[in-house]
């Protein structure tokens, strides 16, 4: 039997089961009457904290009489779970340490540096007064704030002298509010000050970069590459190309991630690294996740490569080998672009059709369609699409998506 846990999307638990495996789903208490209403086809358990160490116990005696072979998860909020449960019943795949070290961002750099590898200055705070001492020891630089345990840039500011009574007073490092049901399963619902967050210093960003690994019991399966269209902090809207493989940059990219997850205690499974480059030629380290990008990155990975994430960790999770063949399946360099989607009633959207008829594109989803309101989504839920891009060099593929995103106007009816 493999345990999955998942904060609230079933994309592991249905590929497994379609592939006949035995499974059983951990999710949060919250999620389960809508999973339930779906009837799933394997059993659930369900956990009110992720990090509720008891309660993982109690499962773990649980899953002891069950010939329990694999833990797994690929979201953020679960990776530490999944590895206590693993220690707890000596199981194969990322241990305890490990997850910490790839979850708490202040381990996590700590860590880094004691191995070498460059990263911002930084420390932890636990009060409006210490992010401003902070602030005040940057001699004019500005500071990024994020949540200790954090993801997905939630309640994550850039602090400035000129900014910081305004988010103090608006609440910002209160944490993050109206957030869906599932989230109260997470550190990021709870008290953030008392958690902690990391205070670092503002880089001034020339480019960033990213980097999808995959390790099997310490071997390589791949280490690949990319490039934002825009520092992530600074644009969360921001897409992405492939790099060709052998570039300077990509070489660089590839060395800090393969250091970063040495340093980190990482030999099983994905890792998604994110790489900055400063005006001054710096290039440091900003994170290690111990999962697959997200967005799209995961599709990105099919277009270009025909690497199928899930189906590679199915392999992985069934004792096989992972494919290490990385035959390109593009002509060319692949981009993608998110499309945002204005708060209100959508009244005109493209049609795929229509994208597709546009230079370069060779797929675009759609997501929301006239009629459909969004001024109730969460982040990357505002997206209405993606869309992608094939060119000949890197540089082509973005000109292309830009173009693309460009056509795509969404009009909405605010009510207003």
């Amino acid at each position: 039997m493999i345990v999955v846990l998942s904060l609230y999307r079933p994309r592991v638990e249905d590929f497994l089961a379609a592939r006949g495996e035995d499974i059983l789903a951990v999710i949060p208490e919250s999620m389960r009457t809508p999973r339930e209403s779906t009837n799933p086809g394997y059993p659930i358990r369900t956990i009110d904290q992720w990090d509720n160490y008891n309660a993982l116990t109690r499962l773990a005696v649980e899953f002891e009489g069950l010939e329990v072979t694999n833990v797994t998860t690929i979201d953020e909020p679960c990776i530490r779970a999944a590895a206590f449960l693993r220690d707890l019943l000596g199981l194969p795949g990322q241990d305890h340490n490990s997850a910490v070290g790839c979850t708490d961002k202040s381990v996590m750099k700590r860590r880094l540096e004691a191995a070498g590898i460059p990263v911002a200055e930084h420390r932890i705070v636990h009060s409006q007064q210490q992010i401003r001492a902070f602030l005040d020891e940057m001699d004019g630089d500005d500071v990024v704030v994020k949540p200790r345990h954090g993801f997905g840039t939630i309640n994550t500011h850039r602090v400035s002298q000129d900014n910081f009574d305004q988010l103090a007073a608006d609440g910002a490092f209160a944490g993050p509010s109206n957030l869906p049901d599932y989230f109260d399963s997470t550190s990021v619902a709870g008290d953030i000050l008392a958690l902690g967050y990391v205070a670092e210093r503002y880089i001034d960003v020339a480019a960033e970069y990213y980097c999808e690994l995959f390790l099997d019991e310490g071997s390589l399966v791949h280490c690949l590459a990319g490039r934002y269209s825009n520092p992530i902090l600074s644009d969360h809207l921001a897409g992405s190309v492939w790099l060709r493989p052998n570039s300077p940059e990509a070489v660089e990219v590839c060395e800090l991630t393969l250091a970063a997850a040495s340093a980190l205690g990482l030999t099983h499974g994905f890792g998604h690294c994110e790489i900055f480059r400063d005006r001054s030629g710096r290039w440091l380290v900003g994170e290690f996740a111990s999962r697959p990008g997200g967005l799209e990155v995961p599709r990105m990975l099919q277009l270009s490569y025909g690497i199928d994430n899930l189906a590679l960790l199915a392999d992985q999770l069934a004792g096989r080998r992972p494919s290490t063949e990385l035959a390109p399946q593009a002509n060319g360099a692949i981009a993608f672009r998110p499309v945002p989607a204005p708060a209100g009633i959508i009244t005109n959207i493209p049609h795929e059709a229509q994208l597709l008829a546009l230079p370069g594109v060779i797929e675009a989803e759609i997501f929301l369609r006239t009629g459909d309101s969004t001024g109730d989504l969460l982040g990357a839920m505002t997206h209405a699409a993606y869309i992608f891009c094939v060119g000949d060099t890197a540089e082509e593929a973005e000109k292309f998506a830009d173009s693309a995103l460009s056509f795509c106007q969404i009009t909405v009816d605010t009510g207003s």
